[in-house]
């Protein structure tokens, strides 16, 4: 008999998930994920078993944070409160698919993004993920530099600006994003990570919005004003 896991976001309107692809553990049968016009994605789920081949997979599909931060690892985040934690070792299920955020009367969207569950002590958790995640920490030890420096790779990897390109963005915004970034990190001492959303379909209009994980939930937070891509 299947059993809905609920995902949950806070501080947004609705979530609207398309779903791509799912990989669920041997012993499991993964039914459905999609969301309700809420602000959740509920995942029908039969069994509990763990693999670490499904972990496997899910950091693979995820990508590796490789750019000389204190964290080197995959692009996905938990309720974790070590480095160490951030590398899940077995997985119940992932999903992949397109996220759209309702905030206002505005929709963010980004593709490529993924959930996956696994297990701490005696209760499920979640993990977040996306290719084009930066600033992945869990820590409250982050500073204005580092927060600009996060913003910046961000808005590179959303607009698909390769690493070497020598791409100013304008050094107030950065600054704005910067500030918003470490006011919502500093008070807490959870997985977090930076996130490119494309505004109401507009793949040259980007916001940056930062995730930071719960166990079940994740708060959604928009960090300054949108960015436009540079011209060339």
């Amino acid at each position: 008999m299947s059993n809905v896991q609920t995902f949950e976001f806070n501080g947004i309107n609705r979530v609207d998930w398309q779903n791509s692809g799912v990989q669920y553990a041997p012993g499991n049968d993964l039914t459905g994920a999609g969301s309700n016009n809420n602000n959740t994605i509920d995942v029908e789920i039969d069994g509990s078993a763990e693999d670490s081949e499904i972990a496997n997979l899910y950091k693979a599909y995820a990508g590796n944070q490789d750019d000389g931060s204190s964290y080197n690892g995959p692009r996905c985040i938990a309720k974790t409160r070590t480095v160490n934690d951030g590398n899940p070792e077995k997985l119940r299920f992932y999903i992949e698919g397109v996220l759209s955020l309702v905030i206002g009367n505005t929709t963010y969207w980004q593709t490529d993004i993924s959930f996956a569950q696994g297990k701490t002590g005696s209760s499920h958790n979640w993990w977040l993920g996306c290719d084009k995640m930066t600033g992945i920490t869990w820590s409250k030890d982050m500073d204005q530099p580092t927060a600009a420096k996060t913003a910046s790779d961000t808005l590179k990897l959303a607009f698909d600006i390769a690493s070497g390109d020598d791409v100013k963005f304008a050094e107030d915004a950065l600054d704005d994003a910067a500030k918003a970034i470490l006011k919502a990190v500093k008070p807490h001492d959870v997985g977090s990570g930076l996130i490119g959303f494309n505004i109401n379909g507009d793949e040259k209009n980007i916001q940056l919005i930062l995730f930071q994980m719960d166990t079940h939930s994740t708060t959604v937070t928009l960090t300054g004003s949108p960015f436009q891509i540079p011209n060339e």
